[in-house]
């Protein structure tokens, strides 16, 4: 049944570009993924318990690809995705529904270019989730907010090789319109990951995100990260690391240009335990981005505010991955600062001004291999007083979160999860929406 569907998208798509041949669907597969997660929030989008934002909805996440050969060493790659219903609205007619399904993938795949390169060309997924400089690619199942992000352009990686896992990507992140002037926003990245021995990788990165500017007078936006990682394990240890620095300049009106002077810092390490009740693995998460005082300096020849180029760093059930409007955490701010936090002193999905410490353990019972726990506790504080009116205690809050997953079968996995969240002494200071947040969640996670 899957190949049918396969080959009725697949036709249906390519028919108008390519000629009608049975080869054009050698070794045809389907992929996909439906994901579906219902919510009941208290106080997370204010920290206030008396306004009526006790609220629950759900609503489902549907991938579709389909990959086939067109040649022995030429794949075709399609991936469709459609995320835009809740539970409880109306039925969608068929136009509403094909209006709302979105090509994310569309690309080939060159392999042995040179006997030593496959290349990438067209639109396509790039990264991994939860990473703290750059991630495109659909949402967590855990995530209220559901939508994805792909890149246009062309990858080239090393083939074959036992040691590097090296790659070059350009791309086009976006396009206003075919026209003569330079508003685009284009990226290029250089990464390799070398295997050191085996239980030890090393890696680097660079990546340059330029926006042109047509403003007379003013340079675009150009942007470098530059990043070493490692990630290893000694017996039960294991662990990883990854620093990453700014350098460029930025756009600003009225003012010399900023440069980028940004820097973040990850570190995780765990251990495997296993004992007569099960398997225990405690780990630790440190993240740090810097932030900048004031969001420039006095001259504003510099810009010490972390700037990744599309990340994906959400911490915490409620924190990190609640569908939070700009007002999260105060609506009805004292002291005349009249702003919210959440986009002015940081930005969900992103490290940068924070500080988060993350303690946490994973628990796999011994009566049942199909069932496993996460307890996690994180803290989390700004680096930068962005306004000049938060003092000297950045402590924006903690959260507690336990999670229950079951998995069903090798590809379906039901999930169950709570959080609280408790303000800290910032956002006391600020608001006086300082109430607790709480959310409970459900979801499931079909893979094939």
């Amino acid at each position: 049944m899957k190949k049918l569907l396969g080959m009725a998208l697949a036709l249906a798509i390519s028919s108008s570009a390519i000629a009608a041949n049975a080869e054009i669907f050698k070794n045809l597969k389907t992929k996909g993924e439906i994901s579906v997660l219902g919510v009941m929030d208290q106080n997370v989008t204010d920290l206030r318990t008396d306004t009526a934002d006790d609220f629950r909805h759900t609503r489902s996440m549907l991938s579709y690809g389909v990959m086939f050969d067109l040649l022995d060493d030429l794949h075709a790659n399609i991936t469709l995705m459609k995320y835009n219903r809740y539970y409880g609205q109306a039925a969608e007619n068929l136009n509403t529904v094909q209006s709302n399904i979105l090509v994310q993938e569309a690309n080939v795949q060159l392999d042995k270019i040179a006997e030593h390169f496959n290349m990438k060309i067209g639109r396509q997924f790039y990264g991994e989730a939860q990473d703290m400089v750059i991630f495109y690619g659909g949402s967590d199942p855990i995530q209220e907010n559901y939508t994805a992000s792909a890149l246009d352009g062309v990858r080239v990686d090393l083939a074959d090789s036992e040691k590097h896992n090296a790659h070059i990507v350009w791309a086009k992140t976006n396009e206003p319109g075919p026209t003569a002037t330079d508003d685009g926003t284009s990226l290029l990245g250089i990464r390799d990951d070398y295997k050191l021995m085996e239980d030890l990788t090393v890696g680097g990165y660079i990546y340059n995100r330029r926006t042109g500017n047509t403003n007379y007078g003013q340079n675009g936006d150009n942007l470098y990260v530059f990043g070493l990682k490692a990630n290893g394990r000694v017996n039960n240890l294991g662990y990883s690391a990854e620093i990453a620095a700014n350098s460029g300049k930025g756009t600003a009106a009225a003012v010399e240009s900023p440069s980028y002077k940004g820097y973040a810092f990850n570190a995780k390490v765990n251990y495997k335990i296993e004992s007569d009740f099960g398997g225990f693995n405690p780990r630790v998460m440190f993240a740090y981005g810097s932030g900048d005082n004031q969001g420039l300096n006095s001259n504003g020849s510099k810009n010490t505010t972390f700037k990744p180029i599309n990340s994906d760093f959400r911490p915490g059930l409620i924190f990190g991955n609640s569908d939070l409007p700009v007002a999260q955490f105060g609506t009805n701010l004292n002291g005349g600062i009249g702003t919210n936090m959440n986009g002015t002193y940081y930005n969900q999905g992103s490290v940068a001004n924070l500080t988060v410490m993350n303690l946490g353990v994973d628990y796999a019972p011994k009566f049942s291999e199909k069932l496993t726990f996460l307890l996690d506790f994180y803290t989390f504080k700004i680096n930068q007083d962005t306004t000049g009116l938060v003092g000297d205690d950045k402590t924006i809050g903690s959260e507690l979160d336990l999670t229950a997953n079951y998995k069903f079968a090798e590809n379906v996995t039901l999930g169950l999860a709570a959080g609280h969240f408790m303000p800290g002494n910032m956002v006391k200071k600020i608001t006086e929406d300082n109430n607790p947040a709480n959310k409970l969640a459900s979801y499931i996670t079909v893979k094939w």
